[in-house]
């Protein structure tokens, strides 16, 4: 019962807000404990916050040169696009040429080509001509050949 009326006792004065002395300072003990722990907790709180403001300054300035370099590199970048459009551009304007001048050509060489057909044709209607003139003048020269001949080998000059 001792223990109960002990415990009893310590609930009574704990509502009236007094403790027992042995408790008492077991609760002095734990508030200085306590308290030095919250003065240590305060330190690293500090020295966080400090390495913390450290931080985010080397983050911001890395963030700031990171943000530069991109921006350097996208520079160049549509530096060197610009370079190469224009560069297309030249090289699309002298293959538009080059095809030009080839469209002249080919137009030229079949022009040419249709000149030399038709003078080729006309060469060979020449050529007919003049074959079909020989052909009458081989023939003519047959008949006069028979001709003469038959009055050679007549004795008598008969002409037929």
């Amino acid at each position: 019962m001792t223990d109960t009326m002990a415990r009893l006792g310590s609930r009574v004065l704990r509502r009236l807000g007094l403790e027992r002395g042995g408790r008492a300072a077991d609760l002095h003990e734990a508030l200085r404990k306590s308290e030095q722990r919250i003065v240590e907790l305060k330190k690293l709180l500090e020295k966080s916050r400090a390495e913390s403001e450290q931080w985010r300054a080397k983050l911001l300035a890395s963030s700031a040169h990171e943000q530069a370099a991109r921006k350097s590199d996208d520079e160049k970048y549509r530096a060197r696009v610009e370079k190469l459009e224009a560069r297309l551009a030249e090289q699309v304007a002298k293959l538009q040429e080059r095809d030009a001048a080839r469209a002249e050509k080919v137009g030229e060489l079949r022009d040419k080509v249709a000149t030399a057909d038709r003078s080729v044709r006309a060469g060979r209607d020449h050529l007919m001509s003049i074959e079909v003139k020989l052909d009458l003048i081989e023939g003519a020269i047959n008949v006069l050949d028979r001709r003469f001949r038959g009055l050679r080998s007549s004795p008598g000059g008969d002409s037929r």
